[in-house]
């Protein structure tokens, strides 16, 4: 059996990208007129496409998943600076109704 680089797998994905393609690589691992070594490396490059579309969608799920955390992070900070701000407010709410009141009372 040989051995095939990541990058002849690459190359070979891109080649393979349609449906056309793919269904046409699945469908010579069967041909009666492929030698065995033709065959086995047909079904090595396959689970090389495999490896490769799993590995992209394994590296989509991630960049999901940092951007969710991320935009987690960013909600939760601007949260804590509203928070801050209607704290500061309420604060000076309460000092103008206390000094609305002693004026009320000293009058």
């Amino acid at each position: 059996m040989s051995e095939i680089s990541l990058a002849e797998l690459s190359k070979l994905r891109k080649t393979t990208a349609s449906e056309d393609t793919s269904l046409s690589v699945q469908s010579a691992e069967t041909k009666p007129d492929f030698t065995d070594e033709e065959k086995t490396k047909i079904v090595e490059i396959k689970k090389g496409i495999d490896f490769l579309d799993s590995h992209s969608t394994t590296q989509y799920g991630n960049d999901i998943l940092i951007s969710t955390f991320e935009e987690t992070i960013k909600i939760q900070s601007e949260g804590r600076q509203q928070r801050a701000e209607a704290e500061k407010a309420l604060v000076q709410i309460e000092d103008k109704l206390k000094n609305k009141l002693i004026e009320i009372m000293v009058s």
